[in-house]
């Protein structure tokens, strides 16, 4: 296994807390969080023996970062930190493989063996958690980095019902510095209506195995909303202040992909989904594409999803008004 450093100069300028030269926003705490991802990046590409001997090559990063995060010990959760847990639980994979070991939950991204993982949308959005953990608990040895769950993840947030398909004929898009290459090549459906990668939806299964999307790709799954921004947001709202939201083709919004276990009550992870406005950028795609219309395409879309997230076990006003706290679920996932 490959040794793992932190960047002296980027260290400095978190623990000074100046954050300019990276985002205005972030600060030092953000900072800090933004560079544990860039090293579960590094460290997640590194090939062991063994998948049993992750958590613990792992902790050794995990017991120095602590000290800089300035956390207990116990605030280390299976690869995340707790006070960022939700923003945690967004991670995407390339090239992974799932290991079902019972001690690691599918939320984490320990669960991944082999397979590069990464938070995607690191930027300087003001983003709105829209979904909240209510329960956790893990499973403490002796060593407080080395820890497993012990009950579920309960995260109460909006849900909708949707399946995934292959995309036969992935969407091809040349970038600005002349790259070029494929999209993640699924396309997830709501009903009858596609949300499709050209207009900006863009979906990941964790497991790149033919195996196992021949089985995301042959049942029913589950949608739920993490987080949301929106176009030209203004000072973040807490959870009190905001407690409704929309979804439009003028913003951000990062999900989780589920599917229900055999006893009808808990939930796994097995994918990740976003809007990324890419159709603001449909000109750059290889295709008869034109911007007005990848961006009323999308617009529609988020209209059908936000519905779609207010129907899930309709209320009596379902139909009515933004987004609102009143619609949302609580899931257990292991």
């Amino acid at each position: 296994m490959g040794r793992f450093s932190v960047r002296t100069s980027i260290l400095q300028t978190a623990l000074s807390g100046d954050a300019s030269p990276f985002s205005p926003r972030l600060g030092r705490k953000g900072l800090l969080y933004r560079m544990w991802h860039q090293l579960v990046e590094t460290y997640s590409q590194s090939a062991l023996t063994y998948y049993s001997d992750k958590p613990i090559a792992i902790a050794g990063l995990a017991k120095a970062f602590q000290r800089y995060l300035q956390l207990d010990p116990i605030d280390y959760v299976c690869g995340n930190w707790r006070p960022n847990l939700v923003r945690e639980l967004l991670w995407c994979c390339a090239g992974g493989k799932r290991s079902y070991d019972n001690r690691i939950p599918t939320w984490s991204w320990l669960s991944i063996d082999p397979g590069t993982v990464c938070w995607y949308l690191e930027d300087d959005f003001e983003w709105v958690e829209t979904a909240e953990i209510v329960e956790f608990n893990v499973l403490q040895t002796d060593d407080p980095f080395i820890n497993s769950m012990s009950r579920p993840l309960v995260l109460r947030g909006a849900i909708c019902e949707i399946t995934v398909s292959r995309n036969e004929d992935p969407c091809e898009i040349e970038y600005l510095n002349q790259e070029s290459g494929d999209l993640w090549g699924f396309a997830m459906t709501i009903q009858v209506h596609c949300l499709s990668e050209e207009d900006g939806f863009l979906t990941k299964l964790d497991d790149d195995s033919e195996e196992f999307v021949r089985f995301a790709t042959n049942q029913p799954l589950y949608l739920s909303l993490v987080r949301v921004a929106e176009a030209n947001s203004g000072p973040k709202a807490s959870s009190e202040q905001r407690d409704d939201f929309s979804l439009n083709c003028g913003g951000k919004f990062e999900c989780l992909i589920l599917n229900k276990t055999v006893d009808d009550v808990h939930f796994r992870r097995i994918g990740y989904f976003m809007f990324d406005r890419i159709s603001q950028y449909s000109e750059q795609y290889v295709g008869p594409i034109s911007v007005r219309e990848s961006l009323e395409k999308a617009k529609i879309s988020c209209r059908i999803l936000e519905r779609a997230f207010k129907n899930y076990k309709p209320t009596s006003d379902t139909h009515h008004g933004t987004l609102s706290r009143k619609y949302f679920q609580a899931v257990k996932i292991i």
